[in-house]
């Protein structure tokens, strides 16, 4: 059963399209870290929200690195706040 939406959501969109594997929690709150890993070699973070507002008129940035200290660093973190999220 898929849960249900939060308002402002657009993950969903995806999922539904099949074209990402979404994993979803039931926190009351968001996750609203901005950063992305790559195939556990790349690394995006920065103020980008990824919305169509960010691509298309908001002023943002965005780092991409291949550097493995940061790669790793954040890896860690996703997964410290993942779990502390699911619960």
């Amino acid at each position: 059963m898929e849960p249900p939406r939060r308002e402002g959501e657009q993950i969903h969109h995806h999922t539904e399209l099949r074209a990402l594997p979404v994993e979803d929690d039931d926190a009351p709150s968001l996750m609203h870290h901005k950063f992305a890993i790559f195939d556990g070699v790349s690394l995006a973070t920065g103020s980008y929200n990824w919305t169509r507002s960010a691509a298309s008129s908001n002023q943002e940035n965005l780092i991409v690195t291949s550097h493995p200290p940061l790669v790793r660093d954040f890896a860690a973190e996703f997964e410290r706040l993942w779990e502390a999220f699911r619960r």
